[in-house]
């Protein structure tokens, strides 16, 4: 069975998962999800903190993540980790302000992936500019565990010419409007402690649940919906 399991698996493009984490990879395939009212989804809002840009590359320094419900940011079902670190980026550390001393103090990589993917389960993972986000993650997650992430994903840049009108003709954006704390001033999103990883993703989970309960006024209902774009 194990030989079939792995034909499967190459055929897919999906890894075997280990079998003590079968439940995270139920928990994202269970298709019931792609049906299920987006107000009653848990979405994860993530952001990280890291070395540089290049998610092959690069080092996560720390993650933090708000979960959003019924178009409500969960402010008690939080996660936020520090990751030890043997390489620093000096230019990185001027806007993250995450020094060798803090990280010090942080915890083990291994140790955070397992706990992230016990907060994460089967969630729809949210970001802006996602793809970096869960890239970087699925890295680290393949260094230790031996598959990347498989969850759904979504990005707070694709709701935004779905809403507003001003970003559905992108000649006419202007350079950095796409920024977070841009659009955190355009729609009225309270801004603190941006440029750390949590409070980056507070402030995106804001904007998301503001932006996704727009997009459920224009009919948008399912789950299946909002992946459609």
């Amino acid at each position: 069975m194990k030989g079939i399991a792995e034909i499967f698996a190459r055929w897919t493009g999906k890894p075997t998962l280990p079998e003590n984490y079968n439940w995270y990879g139920q928990a994202c395939a269970d298709s019931a999800l792609l049906k299920t009212k987006i107000s009653e989804i848990r979405f994860v809002v993530v952001d990280t903190e890291t070395t540089g840009l290049n998610p092959r590359k690069d080092q996560i320094l720390s993650i933090g993540a708000v979960s959003v419900l019924n178009f409500a940011v969960r402010v008690g079902d939080s996660f936020d980790a520090h990751l030890k670190q043997q390489y620093f980026n000096n230019d990185s550390i001027a806007v993250h302000e995450i020094t060798p001393g803090k990280s010090a103090d942080a915890q083990d990589s291994g140790e955070v992936m397992v706990q992230f993917l016990e907060y994460l389960r089967g969630s729809v993972f949210i970001a802006h500019y996602a793809h970096f986000d869960y890239q970087i993650i699925s890295q680290l997650l393949k260094k230790h565990q031996g598959f990347g992430l498989q969850n759904q994903i979504y990005d707070t840049m694709w709701l935004l010419p779905r809403i507003d009108d001003h970003f559905r003709h992108p000649d006419l954006v202007k350079p950095g409007e796409f920024g977070l704390e841009s659009l955190c001033m355009r729609y009225h999103i309270p801004q603190s402690d941006l440029h750390t990883a949590l409070g980056d993703a507070f402030a995106t989970a804001l904007l998301f649940a503001r932006l996704l309960k727009k997009l459920e006024l224009r009919g948008v209902n399912t789950l299946q919906d909002l992946l459609r774009r």
